[in-house]
């Protein structure tokens, strides 16, 4: 079985701390609320991120897919100030919104190197084999 990816990081303030977890992630869903223990109990149970009612899924990722061609790609970000460096392996796409459709980073290469937009406008990066 290949890893979607093997690190994850959930932070607030941009900088990882001392406080670490090791595990496998079977599902991972964001919602743009807190989910009430009722739903919790139900995801606890095996019941899918998409059939709650009454949230609103913002992503949902299952982790069913197999790779492709066999070898998955990998992606890393570091921050020297306001750039963000992407390494990565096979082609680096982004997109403006979740769900929204990934294009090819035209020209891009690892190492890859942004300074996000300040305000609303985000940038989602991903790499695909």
């Amino acid at each position: 079985m290949q890893a979607n990816f093997v690190e994850l990081a959930l932070f607030t303030d941009g900088f990882p701390g001392g406080d670490t977890m090791h595990g496998l992630i079977d599902d991972f869903a964001v919602f743009s609320t807190e989910i009430t223990a009722a739903d919790a109990v139900k995801l606890a149970s095996g019941t899918s991120p998409s059939a709650l009612t009454g949230e609103t899924l913002i992503a949902y990722w299952n982790f069913n897919d197999a790779p492709t061609s066999g070898v998955a790609p990998t992606i890393g970000v570091a921050r020297a100030g306001a750039v963000l460096t992407i390494t990565y392996t096979g082609t680096l796409q982004s997109t403006v919104t979740i769900g929204g459709q990934w294009n090819d980073v035209q020209g891009a290469t690892s190492p890859f190197s942004v300074t996000p937009a300040s305000g609303p406008a985000s940038s989602f990066y991903r790499a695909k084999q």
